[in-house]
């Protein structure tokens, strides 16, 4: 896996496993249109209703399918919306509706849009949307359950819900035999290290060892407004960064490191960082443990800093990044290799 080209032994440090929260917020609205000769159709003007507005339910194999997304393709886990008639409770386990009834594939023509809260609680959201013609269900329907799929045929699903009010309680959807229905789907993922309901930092802690020496550090999430690392790939499952200025991307800090707060980033007076994907290398995910690693390697012309150690990291994946703060600086020189493995488990979180 790794190419050392300095005198010295590398250097190798293994973080422990920080944490993300993934959620779902589904948003239904049915619609008339004026079917035109050349084909097109056009929005009749206030016809749109609203039908309902309410969290889901993440599955397991949601959950594998962020681990599985880079590496299968039959992982594309926001491709398909899938509706039905069912009303049994929805189940971590659930892989299915209750009473499927259709699928549509995800709009691309739709621009998909990404964001994130910018104040407390943060998060970031990227939206996506399906459009299911009139008649998709054989005539009027009453939508009860609702998922999002990995594929058109039932099964497969990243996401499960009952249909429900806006106080939860399970409801059912009128849609007529000439409407066409809007499924709007909202991923969002919430960070660690940050206090939900103040935005205060909320740091972690931790130690490694390297050759007999112990290093404390100190952890938090950074940049948690910033879209392009919080929100943007959210649907390409646990892989490098891929922004541009930030495709595998591992910053690395001198001696007089600081941490910034969770909206900014760590501050030092020389900065150095690597980015291409062939020098950092992704874990291979195993199924049902919901996380995975990325190793960032530093080559001997990078982070050779002044007084020749390393005091603070930023590494980068697409769910997010992180600033690590050392209390003591680890030997770098042109003579060696550094690189650091930080691992990211990602759990179902409630929505706020």
């Amino acid at each position: 896996m790794k190419r050392f080209h300095g005198s010295l032994k590398p250097t190798h440090i293994i973080l422990p496993t920080q944490h993300a929260g993934f959620g779902g917020w589904i948003e239904m609205e049915a619609f008339q249109c004026r079917e035109m000769m050349d084909g097109r159709s056009i929005e009749i003007p206030g016809t749109r209703r609203k039908l309902a507005s309410f969290h889901n339910l993440i599955t397991n194999h949601g959950l594998d399918c962020i681990g599985f997304r880079p590496q299968t393709s039959g992982y594309n886990y926001g491709s398909y919306a899938h509706v039905g008639t069912g009303n049994a409770a929805e189940s971590v386990a659930d892989t299915t509706l209750d009473t499927f009834v259709a699928s549509h594939i995800v709009d691309n023509g739709y621009q998909s849009v990404y964001w994130v809260q910018s104040t407390p609680p943060y998060y970031g959201s990227h939206k996506k949307r399906y459009r299911f013609s009139p008649n998709f269900g054989g005539g009027a329907i009453n939508v009860s359950e609702i998922g999002i799929s990995t594929q058109a045929a039932t099964g497969g699903l990243f996401s499960r819900a009952l249909v429900r009010t806006g106080g939860g309680v399970p409801t059912t959807v009128a849609v007529s035999a000439t409407e066409y229905l809007d499924v709007y789907y909202t991923l969002r993922l919430y960070p660690d290290h940050v206090d939900y309901t103040t935005g205060a930092t909320d740091d972690g802690t931790g130690s490694f060892d390297v050759e007999g020496v112990t290093y404390n550090y100190t952890i938090r999430c950074e940049r948690i407004t910033y879209g392009g690392l919080w929100a943007y790939n959210l649907w390409n499952g646990f892989t490098f960064s891929n922004w541009v200025d930030g495709f595998g991307k591992g910053l690395l800090y001198s001696n007089d490191a600081a941490l910034g707060p969770v909206t900014g980033a760590m501050t030092a007076s020389d900065t150095d960082i690597w980015f291409y994907t062939y020098d950092h290398v992704r874990g291979t995910y195993v199924a049902s443990t919901y996380q995975n690693t990325i190793t960032f390697d530093t080559p001997l012309d990078v982070a050779n800093f002044t007084p020749g150690e390393i005091w603070g990291l930023a590494p980068w994946s697409s769910i997010g990044g992180y600033q690590i703060l050392l209390d003591a600086g680890i030997p770098k020189t042109s003579s060696s290799e550094f690189y650091y493995t930080h691992r990211t488990a990602w759990t179902r979180k409630s929505l706020l």
